[in-house]
């Protein structure tokens, strides 16, 4: 017992760190599972505005080639046979153009919404770039966790057989109780025959005494 005593001390003292550490592990997995959560949300968010910046984009382009029939029909409208056209600089023939309706405040709208819809991406391009740095160093704690949990197992079990080395096994102390409990019984048996050896003796002594007093003197 007294050779295990300091071994046991350190057994315990490494068994109580690795009870803190299974702690802190089941918190990290916890966290770790809420990060990886948020971060398949905001992936998913990033993914639907990706497809609604390429519908606003392919409404916008649909509008520009609108636009530009437009400004050709008023340009054509304000020239002669024979002009000068202001953007080609050829001479300019009349001929047959389809007039084009713009809805210019609907543009407007979707040029708008194209920016806040791009800007609310790049904001959350930025969670999803903390939220995967916070999973980066949230895995690497885990790592460096389950490597002190494995070598404190190591080192327990190295102490746990320098212990079966000096014969001590976990009946060890069992036994010592066990020893203890019939070390009591017998010192308690002990106490009771010393008194009643005590009392046997003053017994004796008396009963001496007595014999020599009532004995015939010659």
């Amino acid at each position: 017992i007294s050779s295990a005593k300091p071994i046991l001390e350190e057994i315990s003292k490494y068994q109580h760190e690795l009870h803190s550490l299974s702690d802190e592990m089941k918190n990290l997995e916890e966290d770790l599972t809420i990060k990886e959560k948020k971060l398949k949300e905001h992936q998913n968010i990033s993914k639907g505005l990706i497809e609604k910046i390429q519908r606003l984009n392919e409404k916008i382009k649909s509008f520009k080639k609108d636009v530009i029939q437009w400004m050709a029909y008023e340009i054509s409208s304000n020239l002669r046979d024979g002009d000068t056209c202001p953007v080609c600089g050829n001479v300019y023939h009349p001929r047959e153009q389809k007039k084009v309706l713009i809805d210019f405040e609907m543009y407007d709208r979707l040029n708008k919404e194209l920016e806040a819809t791009k800007e609310e991406k790049t904001k959350n391009d930025m969670k999803i770039e903390r939220i995967t740095e916070e999973l980066s160093q949230l895995r690497e704690k885990l790592s460096e966790r389950k490597k002190r949990i494995k070598a404190l197992s190591g080192t327990i079990d190295d102490m746990k057989k320098k212990l079966e080395n000096i014969g001590y096994t976990e009946e060890t102390d069992k036994n010592l109780e066990t020893l203890l409990v019939e070390k009591e019984k017998i010192s308690k048996k002990l106490q009771d025959l010393e008194a009643m050896i005590g009392r046997l003796g003053g017994r004796i002594s008396e009963t001496v005494s007595y014999t020599h007093l009532t004995l015939p003197t010659n």
